[in-house]
């Protein structure tokens, strides 16, 4: 849960990089008054949102190139994250990895910015380790699991064919055995050969 410091210091973390991008107050302000006070709520807009709120707000071109610049410079928004994988769950567990990267690559650049001066940036930085890890170990359960479905099912597959074939080749068989009975029936009947 967000604590009023927290937001506090989210707001300046805004404003101080719209400031850093030649951005003056009264564009924090316009965002402010759209409902993104923070970088955390701007952090889930796509590039087509950033698109629609700077013509909303009525930016100019060259503000609206240093508000995406801005935005870019702390991972918003999201680079896209294309993966090929096999279903939705995984791609969610790749994204919460990625996710997690960008997040310790953010806590890396601010404690930069503050002169190494985040007390709880190795703290945060391990809590973001432990969850890539758990997330890979999810993975890998889960593909463990697919793979073992996968194998049985083959060699259920494999088991049907083989009786499958078993089956075919007595078929011809007991055909050859009646076709020779026939052949030998033909012969006894008409004496020939």
């Amino acid at each position: 849960m967000q604590t009023a410091q927290d937001s506090a210091t989210s707001k300046s973390d805004l404003s101080s990089l719209l400031t850093q991008y030649g951005l003056h107050d009264a564009y924090h302000a316009k965002l402010v008054h759209q409902g993104f006070g923070s970088l955390e709520l701007l952090a889930h807009v796509s590039e087509a949102d950033v698109n629609q709120l700077c013509t909303q707000l009525e930016f100019p071109l060259v503000d609206k190139l240093r508000l995406k610049q801005a935005l870019k410079s702390v991972n918003i928004p999201r680079d896209a994250v294309t993966y090929a994988i096999i279903n939705q769950v995984e791609q969610m567990a790749i994204i919460d990895i990625h996710d997690s990267i960008k997040k310790a690559e953010n806590l890396i650049v601010v404690d930069n910015k503050e002169g190494g001066k985040h007390p709880q940036l190795e703290q945060a930085l391990n809590a973001e380790k432990e969850r890539v890890m758990a997330v890979f170990d999810d993975i890998r359960q889960k593909l463990n699991q697919k793979l073992q479905n996968v194998l049985s099912e083959l060699e259920e597959k494999f088991e049907t064919s083989k009786s499958y074939h078993q089956q075919l080749t007595k078929y011809l068989d007991d055909a050859k055995h009646i076709q020779q009975q026939c052949q030998q029936l033909i012969i006894d009947k008409t004496g020939f050969i």
